[in-house]
């Protein structure tokens, strides 16, 4: 699967093992995508990395709260904007508002932002872990990612992509 960091990168603590898994770097600068950019592919690889790191950094700061929610499939955003026009204008003005939600493949701004909200409140949510909707669904209830996508709990995945994110900050 070409969006897995694997095979798993050797240890980031021995001298000879510091360089980085070369995924997580190329995502992060651009040049995985050379002069083929597709915006959904690069929207979902650097929402993969983020997780990463976001269960990284709860690793190493257990006292602060850190979660990563998908809003799911949500209407009213902008994240088609960057799409061929034809693309565009088909899940703008007429997928998103009309067929995705008659087929449960879609729901509400609110609903998408009370997953924000939710991810602040509801204390049973767990620092470090990724949510979003259940396994080839967009909408519904959220839950661990990582019941069905065993990578986001790889501490060594979750450390190359730390070291990638802070190369650039």
């Amino acid at each position: 699967n070409r969006f897995r960091l694997t095979p798993p990168p050797p240890p980031l603590t021995t001298p000879t093992n510091l360089k980085l898994h070369k995924y997580s770097y190329s995502i992060m600068d651009g040049s995985y995508f050379n002069n083929n950019m597709n915006t959904i592919e690069a929207y979902g690889l650097t929402k993969y990395i983020a997780a990463l790191w976001m269960s990284s950094q709860a690793r190493k700061n257990p006292n602060i709260r850190f979660i990563t929610m998908s809003p799911g499939g949500t209407q009213g955003t902008a994240v088609m904007d960057d799409m061929p026009a034809i693309q565009n204008i088909m899940f703008k003005y007429i997928m998103m508002p009309f067929i995705l939600p008659l087929m449960g493949m879609a729901h509400s701004l609110e609903t998408g932002a009370k997953r924000f909200v939710d991810g602040i409140s509801n204390s049973a949510l767990k620092s470090g872990v990724f949510y979003g909707s259940k396994k080839n669904v967009i909408t519904g209830v959220i839950v661990d990612q990582s019941e069905f996508f065993d990578d986001l709990n790889n501490v060594e995945y979750q450390n190359n992509a730390a070291a990638a994110i802070h190369k650039f900050i």
